[in-house]
């Protein structure tokens, strides 16, 4: 299975995941941040389920302290800039802000990982990064708040944060290492929100529960076909850009199923400049 097929495969759960999430966040209006701990603790729970069939295998931990302790304060600061964003500012501006990780991306695998950088990659994911744009931008005025910095912040760590994945992937056991990078971020999250812990008893409701395990397993998928793309020969620089491009399929999905039909000849247009951008990256 070549690695842009497993990058696909990506897009198109975590879209899935992502309308389900809509779903849930629609339905209930608890705490954000307490939510993210909830759902990363799922997921990774579902891996260590997984890897009680397959065993749990890790190298020797000593050289790797810094980079998981990296990975662990990332991902818990992208979850926390991100939602601190979320209160003061649109989803819109949000995803175009975002976006952003891309950028951080690519810059740190060709700093850090040595992978190649070419004009064609990097007109690929600007394509990218203008759909996301398109098919989001509103006829408004930006005010420029603390929001704004946040998300930016969150996308940078974010960003950072995969290309530390993509050197640990040279070393780990791809599900013994996606277990312990959903579990100890969301613990480093429930660290700095101890409270949160309190709002859990929300989640239990069976229907939201079941909801919520249905779009963790999306997810987890999503999570273990981009992280096995990498281990298949893709660069951390190809696979964050076209992995972005789920904004569109987001968009489809939400057409048809939510029915979400404003401003759908601007998201149309935005679809067509993702497909122009992922052609570039992998070709």
């Amino acid at each position: 299975m070549s690695w842009i097929f497993l990058v696909l495969i990506s897009i198109l759960f975590a879209s899935i995941a992502s309308l389900l999430q809509r779903v849930l966040l629609k339905e209930e209006q608890s705490d954000p941040v307490a939510y993210a701990i909830f759902f990363q603790l799922i997921i990774a729970v579902l891996f260590f389920i997984c890897i009680a069939f397959t065993g749990f295998h890790l190298p020797p931990l000593k050289p790797f302290i810094f980079y998981l302790f990296l990975m662990t304060v990332l991902y818990g600061l992208a979850n926390w800039f991100l939602f601190k964003g979320l209160k003061t500012t649109e989803a819109s501006e949000t995803s175009i802000l975002w976006s952003s990780k891309s950028i951080w991306t690519m810059i740190t695998a060709i700093i850090f990982l040595k992978e190649p950088f070419d004009l064609k990659r990097m007109m690929g994911m600007f394509l990218v990064i203008a759909a996301i744009i398109v098919i989001n931008w509103k006829r408004k005025e930006w005010k420029l708040n603390k929001g704004h910095f946040f998300i930016l912040i969150g996308a940078i760590c974010s960003g950072v944060a995969f290309t530390n994945d993509a050197f640990l992937l040279n070393h780990f056991e791809l599900l013994s290492y996606l277990a312990i990078a959903f579990l100890l971020p969301s613990l480093f999250l429930l660290a700095i929100k101890p409270k949160s812990i309190i709002k859990f008893k929300l989640f239990l409701d069976k229907k939201r529960l079941f909801l919520m395990m249905v779009a963790a397993s999306f997810l987890g998928v999503a999570a273990l076909a981009i992280f096995y793309s990498y281990q298949k020969g893709g660069d951390a620089s190809q696979i964050i850009p076209i992995s972005q491009s789920s904004t569109v399929l987001i968009v489809i999905f939400a057409f048809i199923f939510l029915k979400e039909r404003s401003r759908f000849p601007q998201k149309l247009i935005g679809s067509l400049l993702a497909f122009l951008g992922v052609l570039l990256l992998i070709i």
